[in-house]
């Protein structure tokens, strides 16, 4: 719902009355996205008219640049990255300005320390990008008048709290892809001009099974912030199949057995249906003292 509002505003259109049989398709904050269908009747229908809801009426609706709170991608170490990892991070920070359209919008987000290739090829990717391209983080804190920004780093002492969530906060994330630069996101925080406070996400205490891509950590964040979702449950509902093994694997490791209250507890950190732990606790020996049916 929220991605057609923002279609609806970049492509000039307005809302006008009109009665008509349709379906909903989906509904976001009491309003409802409708296809044609029997189940009720519409109010109104997206026009360039839009007579009853002008176009100009609903722009006065989406935050301008830069919006808060906002998410930092940080091409530092653009050069630093193999072919791969470069195209890998190209796709990675479009998904994410995808996915925040869901939720927010793209005037949520910035790229900072963009060369002029990493510029390119972004644009080429996502060229309907309304959010911020900076060479720099001098211009980009002038914009953003902020004197204090959350970098998420995996190996920070402190964890992120909900209540810094959701607060209109600055995040900003690595831009590191390449598996041997792992532990480079602490290198950023020299270089940011303003207070840098470092924070890891977890999973009930720990850092395996929380996703590192750019757009899966963004969507946590965005749920939190929008939805209202606890920290790990948004966690969870992005957490990839990849990660919720790595995360299953640890877990078993420590169990001999498995009884319902540890499979509900492995259920809290690992997004798998119950038939794959099982089966994989199984696998590895440990003795099953649960209900064995799917669900």
């Amino acid at each position: 719902m929220n991605r057609f509002a923002l279609y609806a505003v970049r492509k000039g259109l307005g809302f006008e009355v009109e009665e008509r049989s349709v379906g909903v398709y989906t509904s976001w904050r009491g309003l409802s996205l409708a296809v044609p269908g029997e189940e009720t009747t519409s109010d109104y229908r997206a026009t360039p008219r839009g007579r009853d809801v002008p176009p100009e009426e609903l722009a006065e609706a989406v935050p301008d640049y830069p919006a808060c709170p906002h998410f930092v991608v940080d091409y530092r170490f653009w050069g630093e990255h193999s072919d791969f990892g470069r195209t890998n991070l190209i796709r990675q920070t479009a998904v994410t300005a995808s996915t925040l359209r869901l939720y927010l919008s793209d005037r949520h987000m910035s790229l900072v320390n963009v060369t002029p290739e990493a510029e390119e090829r972004f644009l080429k990717a996502f060229p309907s990008f309304e959010g911020g391209l900076y060479e720099d983080w001098e211009d980009l804190i002038a914009e953003l008048s902020v004197d204090r920004i959350i970098l998420l780093d995996p190996n920070a002492e402190e964890e992120l709290d909900e209540n810094e969530i959701r607060e209109d906060t600055v995040f900003v994330l690595g831009g590191i892809v390449d598996e041997n630069m792992r532990g480079w996101t602490a290198k950023l925080a020299p270089g940011i001009p303003c207070d840098v406070e470092r924070r890891r996400i977890t999973l009930k205490g720990s850092i395996i099974g929380v996703p590192d891509r750019i757009n899966a950590l963004v969507e946590a964040l965005s749920r939190v912030i929008v939805e209202g979702e606890p920290l790990e449950r948004a966690i969870l509902r992005v957490q990839s199949p990849r990660f919720a093994r790595r995360r299953l694997s640890r877990e078993l490791r420590r169990l001999d057995r498995l009884t319902e209250e540890e499979l509900r507890r492995l259920r809290e950190v690992v997004n798998l249906p119950k038939r794959e732990i099982l089966l994989e606790a199984r696998r590895r020996g440990i003795e099953l003292k649960v209900d064995l049916q799917d669900g």
